[in-house]
């Protein structure tokens, strides 16, 4: 507590004043300005700002009721929220002129000279960093076009609310500091009403004593020396609206920067994140330098950009309460925008890069609890991931090389001399390189004409061969139509993957092969055809048998086959067709031809014991891949059509409608929260999703709250993520942790510590002490679990003071309990109506003042401002490994109150931290 001198109460009281009838200023200016304003010309309207990104941006009408309604919304929030912080500077100029800022948490356009003898600034624009600067602070501003050195001289942070019993602006939990000294105030109309609130003297002349003294005990109810700990009433992201000096300084980077933000719970990691994506989509707050790129990045559009990032997060439960986060932060966002791995991973590998099979196409079949691999962990996938893309590179430069060696060495001249001129410098090389397929995606078409010339000789010479034995054999096409049934059996081998068979295969105009789907089975003539082709490809390379349908088909002709000779002559022109195909399509193969590659890699290895568990075999017989397996295919995928683009992205050439589709998938800014639960794979993946013009890539997460076996392990896993990735990424971490009291810091510290882990976790300045003990309850379960739960629930109620259930979560090891602790527990709390409820499966159930029950795997980024965990003894038998991460992760989601249970004993590798813990919230001298 601070007590005030009259020089300090008086300036504190003209400081409320000018607030409060700022307030009103800004906000009728605003009420103001909404009246002045016509209302949406259509309902449809307010939807005009999501346009649809798959076409090239949105119509001028778009665009301007976009801004209209952008407009609206900042005008609507400015009545509601005038501004959250005030900043006194004085400049270094000839009259050491004193300026007043007024930093808004939104837009503040059009609000010029609104409050009498300020300017207000939106936080996210240059001058918006001032708020985050202590008094005393230097800094470098510019004014009206001018650069000025500045001290900052007061600053006031403060959370504006309206009195609807007095209609009269208030301000909440402010804190006001002056280069000499510093308070927190709880509520500012409440602290000049009981400045103005006279005492009157008895009629007897008797000294008033006790008027003074409790006066100046209700003044010291509304003055700390600390900002005071705001309760957490319901599950939601902690409201920051200024941020402190570093973490500004992470948003406001450049929008070309790749980094990682590593800090404990409760620093301020995913708000930060937040306030980034909501800086960078406002183009008015954007430096020269953040605007010229998204110029040469094709975003002269704000409206598509605003609609080109993601955020992956590890649970659904997750993105859910992300979506308050960005609401407030004016920044719409959708289930396009707000992710998990698992859904993309299913959306690019049945979409674009076709790597699972659908109903249309062939392909793996995703199962998510497969495990394949013999190092399940980050490092251990990351390892394979590099054997098998270095395996995939090497097999289609290989293939392409044998290729351009056939072709050249084949009996057409024509062909030889397109060949030498195209392979300048590889006429005697030994093989091909990678940039010999960027060439190949830069001008394969001049190989259009060969190609062409082929086909059309191949299609008579076919054709030839078949009129020869219909003539000869006129019932052939109705023996066929009468085996159809037989021949269209679908019996390929899952196991085994052929070369791909090009005839089957249409080219299209830039001399890439794009798969036939049949819609209805082929005709007879057309099954002859095939097979005939197939038969003479299958003669010219020495096999005697052809599989599939064509070989079904060549049976049924039995010895009615064209003369050896004729099918030979066929199969050379086939054969050499097949060459040039494979030099026209080997950009297709280096990223669409993974999946064949990696079919071949897993098959090899598994018959070799390496890399793979034996449960692998049956995958590959069944075509069935894992998540990590999955994950490891898009990479190579991603990676690869990146380079080709970016090497190829000095000439004018169209990409081929394949790479288009792919690139159609790249983010203007993508964001990823709790990054550390991901793997190294999974992370390179996001990366590649970045547009490359751009390179806007930035992630949060704590290693120490890593609870899932493939994450990230240590840091210098980020170092092989940005080689990967072709781009170093930036590690930044911070240390102060504002969620947590000082028990549950230290808590979090001694757990670290037993875990072997040494983590610091600072206080931020000024923070309210607190001293409620977390606590610890053993030799608990059944109902006097129950009951022991519901009686410290009931006791956190009254010890928050607020007239009111805070927010509580309740965390146990397993989906199976949540239910059975709910009904447990529930007749308990029904006695002073209290509901719980259980958010099985990562839901987020309501948002009113109700217990909630979770199974722990689910409650990454949440926080509450009490948490039960039940039975840790529990999961340290199920996960004798990452328990106390669970236990990290869980006890860190609380701000206040923390009680765990065991069933048993606490667990003996938890003896370390037994010190932190109490039998009550107050502490007892029987500590646990």
């Amino acid at each position: 507590m601070v007590q005030l001198d009259d020089t300090n109460k008086h300036r504190l009281v003209k400081l409320a004043e000018r607030l409060l009838t700022t307030l009103e200023e800004v906000s009728g200016a605003a009420r103001s300005r909404l009246e002045d304003r016509a209302p949406p010309s259509s309902p449809g309207g307010r939807f005009a700002y999501a346009p649809n990104t798959m076409v090239d941006g949105a119509s001028a009408h778009e665009r301007l009721d976009a801004i209209s309604q952008d407009i609206r919304r900042s005008l609507e929030r400015l009545a509601a929220e005038p501004f959250v912080a005030s900043i006194v500077v004085q400049l270094d100029d000839q009259d050491s002129r004193r300026e007043t800022l007024l930093v808004t948490r939104g837009s503040a356009a059009g609000m010029t000279g609104v409050a009498q003898g300020a300017r207000i600034a939106t936080y996210t624009a240059p001058l918006g960093r001032l708020a985050e600067m202590p008094p005393g602070e230097f800094v470098d501003i510019k004014l009206d076009g001018e650069d000025y050195e500045a001290t900052v001289v007061e600053r006031v942070r403060l959370r504006p609310a309206r009195r609807p019993d007095v209609r009269l602006w208030d301000a909440l939990d402010d804190i006001i500091e002056f280069e000499d000294w510093r308070v927190s105030i709880e509520s500012l109309l409440q602290f000049l009403e009981q400045l103005g609130h006279g005492v009157e003297i008895a009629e007897e002349d008797v000294p008033d004593v006790l008027g003074p003294l409790l006066a100046q005990a209700a003044e010291l109810k509304l003055v700390h020396e600390n900002a005071r700990r705001q309760v957490i009433e319901r599950m939601s992201l902690r409201d920051q609206p200024i941020l402190d000096r570093y973490q500004g300084e992470v948003f406001r980077m450049p929008l070309d920067n790749r980094l990682v933000l590593l800090g404990p719970p409760g620093s301020g990691k995913t708000t930060t994140l937040i306030r980034r994506l909501a800086h960078k989509l406002r183009p008015d707050d954007l430096e020269e330098g953040d605007r010229a790129l998204l110029a040469a990045a094709g975003y002269s559009n704000p409206v598509s950009f605003a609609e080109k990032w993601a955020m992956f997060s590890p649970t659904e439960l997750l993105t859910r309460y992300l979506r308050d986060a960005f609401n407030r932060e004016q920044v719409p966002a959708g289930n396009r925008n707000l992710k998990t791995w698992e859904r993309e991973r299913l959306d690019l590998g049945r979409g674009a890069l076709g790597i699972l099979r659908t109903a249309e196409s062939s392909g793996f079949v995703l199962s998510q609890s497969l495990s394949v691999f013999m190092d399940e962990t980050g490092a251990g996938v990351l390892a394979a991931w590099e054997e098998f893309d270095g395996f995939h590179e090497e097999a289609v430069l290989r293939r392409c090389t044998d290729a351009f060696k056939a072709a050249r060495d084949s009996g057409d001249e024509d062909l030889r001399k397109a060949l030498s001129k195209f392979f300048r410098t590889r006429v005697s090389a030994a093989s091909l390189t990678f940039g010999d397929i960027v060439s190949l995606l830069e001008r394969g078409s001049d190989f259009q004409p060969e190609s062409k010339r082929l086909g059309e000789l191949i299609d008579r010479k076919a054709q030839l061969a078949c009129n020869r034995l219909l003539k000869a054999h006129g019932s052939l096409l109705g023996e066929i139509n009468t085996a159809l049934p037989e021949i269209m059996a679908d019996t390929p081998a899952p196991d085994t993957d052929a070369e791909e068979d090009f005839d089957e295969e249409l080219v299209d105009s830039s001399g890439h092969a794009t798969t036939i789907r049949e819609t209805s089975p082929p005709s007879p003539a057309v099954l002859l055809l095939t097979g005939i082709r197939a038969l003479a490809r299958a003669t010219a390379q020495g096999r005697s048998s052809v599989g599939g349908r064509s070989g079904r088909v060549v049976a049924l002709l039995g010895h009615r086959k064209p003369p050896k000779d004729e099918l030979q002559d066929l199969g050379d022109l086939i054969v050499v067709r097949g060459h040039l195909r494979t030099l026209i399509q080997a950009p297709r193969h280096f990223v669409m031809g993974a999946r064949t590659s990696y079919s071949q890699y897993r098959r090899t290895a598994v018959k070799q014991g390496r890399i793979f568990k034996d449960e692998a075999k049956s995958a590959v017989s069944e075509r069935r891949i894992s998540g990590a397996e999955a994950d490891l295919l898009i990479l190579t995928m991603l990676r690869n059509a990146r380079r080709l683009v970016r090497k190829g992205a000095s000439t004018a050439v169209a990409l081929p409608a394949w790479l288009e589709v792919i690139r159609d998938h790249q983010l203007g800014q993508v964001f990823v929260d709790e990054a550390t639960d991901f793997s190294p794979v999974q992370l390179a993946c996001m990366i590649e999703l970045c547009d490359q013009g751009l390179k806007s890539w930035f992630a949060c997460g704590d290693i120490l709250q890593r609870i899932t076996s493939h994450g990230i392990r240590d840091i210098d896993e980020f170092d092989r993520i940005g080689k990967i990735a072709g781009h170093p990424l930036q590690v930044r971490k911070i240390d102060i942790a504002y969620r947590q009291s000082l028990r549950l810091r230290n808590l979090l510290v001694a757990l670290a510590l037993s875990d072997g882990v040494d983590a610091e976790m600072k206080a931020p300045e000024y923070a309210d002490v607190g001293d409620v003990w977390p606590i610890l309850a053993e030799n608990i379960s059944g109902m006097a679990l129950a009951q022991w739960l519901a009686r410290s629930i009931r006791e956190v109620e009254i010890e928050t003071g607020i007239g009111r259930l805070p927010s509580v979560a309740v965390f146990v090891d397993s989906e199976e309990q949540v239910e059975e602790l709910v009904v447990a527990v529930r007749p308990h709390l029904a006695e002073h109506n209290i509901p719980i409820i259980g958010c099985t499966g990562g839901r987020d159930v309501g948002d009113a003042s109700e217990v909630r029950v979770f199974d722990v795997r689910h409650v990454k980024g949440l926080e509450f401002e009490a948490v039960f965990f039940v039975g840790i003894d529990r999961l340290a038998k199920r996960y004798p490994d990452l328990f106390k991460r669970f236990l990290y992760v869980g006890a860190s989601r609380a701000a206040t109150y923390l009680g765990v249970t065991s069933e048993g004993q606490l667990p003996a590798a938890m003896d370390d931290v037994r010190p932190h813990f109490s039998r009550c919230w107050r502490g007892t001298d029987d500590q646990a």
